[in-house]
């Protein structure tokens, strides 16, 4: 359509030009006659030029407005459109990102603060265990000095043990007095063969009903049985008191006697732990004495095994 009317209004130029150069239109001035004539009267004057050039230029583009609109839009989306394209497509993802960064920085410095909190607490712990090394490691030497102490008290305490002599038996002699009926035949007292009785006897003695003086049914029969009930009952076991050291007798005929030393010693050491004027060094070195007790008592009881 507007081709169209662009060509219509072309032709129509066209045509009233050549009449005009003709000299048919009345108002036609008598310039001569063909096209020269037609084209002195145009480019006559400047400003008919420019007249000319500027309707025909106005006339396009009132005709094609919209063409021109759509290639001005292509033209800079052709020179502008890539930048712009990815202004638009990347701000959000570079957005994004930074702000993932951000959030990633301040997670990594929560954790390095969390961490140096970790290691101040770690050499806090690392700093007592050290000075828990240090204690043991004076307790270890201190137990070495007493271990050594009581290997030394125990060696000596065998020597004498071993040096010590046997004592003797006794045997008892028997005098056989002379009877109201037969004469002493000799002065001199004689022996008599001792009696051997067996120290473990199998089969006890059973206690032996005293029979009383006195006639039944008197009253001092009453008194006697009620001091036998009132009597204390004799100890199943024996009174096994610590002694001291002036009563402690040693007869180290086996390991036996050894034994029954090491037990004086445990219950001379029980009294002494007993008593409140001892210094902490005494408790300490009685502790140890009480080890090497133990550890003596089991090294005895395995050489009686193997016995």
């Amino acid at each position: 359509m507007k081709r169209a009317i662009l060509m219509i209004i072309l032709i129509l130029a066209g045509a009233s030009g050549f009449l005009f150069a003709r000299g048919v239109l009345p108002w036609s001035p008598p310039l001569g006659s063909g096209a020269d004539s037609a084209l002195s009267f145009i480019f006559q004057s400047q400003y008919s030029v420019i007249y000319t050039i500027v309707f025909f230029l106005l006339l396009g583009s009132i005709l094609y407005w919209k063409e021109l609109a759509r290639w001005i839009q292509s033209f800079s989306l052709r020179t502008s459109g890539a930048t712009t394209h990815e202004e638009v497509y990347t701000e959000p993802a570079l957005s994004n990102r930074m702000k993932q960064t951000e959030q990633k920085m301040a997670d990594t410095e929560q954790a390095l603060t969390k961490f140096s909190r970790a290691i101040e607490k770690y050499a806090a712990h690392l700093s007592s265990h050290t000075g828990a090394i240090q204690g043991l490691n004076a307790a270890s030497h201190e137990l070495q000095k007493g271990a050594e102490q009581q290997n030394r008290i125990l060696m000596r305490l065998v020597e004498n043990a071993d040096n010590q002599p046997t004592p003797k038996k006794k045997i008892p002699h028997w005098k056989i007095e002379p009877t109201p009926h037969e004469p002493s035949t000799s002065e001199s007292p004689t022996t008599k063969p001792p009696v051997h009785k067996p120290e473990n006897p199998v089969h006890p003695e059973f206690p032996v009903e005293r029979k009383s003086s006195y006639p039944p049914g008197c009253a001092r029969n009453r008194l006697r049985k009620t001091e036998e009930t009132q009597k204390p009952e004799p100890e199943m076991y024996p009174d096994i008191s610590p002694r001291m050291p002036e009563d402690i007798v040693i007869e180290p005929e086996s390991l036996h006697n050894v034994r029954k030393y090491v037990a004086n010693l445990r219950a001379m050491s029980g009294r002494a732990i007993n008593r409140k004027n001892l210094a902490s060094e005494a408790l300490a070195a009685e502790e140890r004495i009480l080890k090497a007790i133990k550890n003596l008592n089991a090294r005895l009881d395995e050489s009686e095994i193997q016995e």
